[in-house]
């Protein structure tokens, strides 16, 4: 069965092996001054995701397959990234056992 998917994804789902469809929560205009040469402002939104949806072909073992799907990546300035290689590393032990929280005191002057 697939799930409902709002309109304005639609087009989308065709073109992208996984998407997340969100609704804004918050953006601001402000947090940053303009472009010294352009004058344009950036723009930060953080988003609730509200439907996702990844197609079936690249689910592998129960996993969404990275390699496979070749998502594109912005590195930053005008570079961007293609992930044709993927590998896996395990997390460390965190150091305490049972949930304990070790508390120091330090001295303030």
């Amino acid at each position: 069965m697939t799930p409902p998917r709002p309109r304005r994804m639609a087009w989308m789902r065709w073109k992208s092996p996984g998407l997340q469809n969100c609704r804004r929560a918050w953006s601001s205009r402000r947090a940053w001054p303009p472009h010294p040469r352009t004058g344009k402002r950036n723009v930060m939104v953080i988003g609730h995701v509200v439907a996702i949806h990844i197609d079936d072909a690249f689910i592998v073992n129960g996993r969404f397959d990275t390699v496979r799907a070749r998502p594109v990546a912005r590195l930053g300035y005008m570079d961007y990234a293609v992930v044709d290689d993927a590998f896996a590393i395990n997390r460390p032990d965190w150091p305490l056992k049972n949930d304990e929280v070790e508390i120091k005191a330090v001295k303030t002057a």
